[in-house]
């Protein structure tokens, strides 16, 4: 009982992560990665036109 609780904590967690948006600076491959900025040359930096 006690590892199917823990599988699905693990499994919700990692389902989160993967719908977060990153900041300025990190590192992207399309704008949709980026929270409010665009994806610039690898790097989320710039504000999105109509943000």
């Amino acid at each position: 009982m006690r590892f199917s609780i823990v599988a699905i904590v693990i499994a919700l967690t990692a389902s989160m992560s993967v719908d977060a948006c990153t900041g300025f600076g990190y590192t992207c491959n399309h704008d949709s990665e980026c929270c409010e900025f665009q994806c610039y040359s690898g790097y989320c930096g710039g504000f999105k036109a109509g943000a």
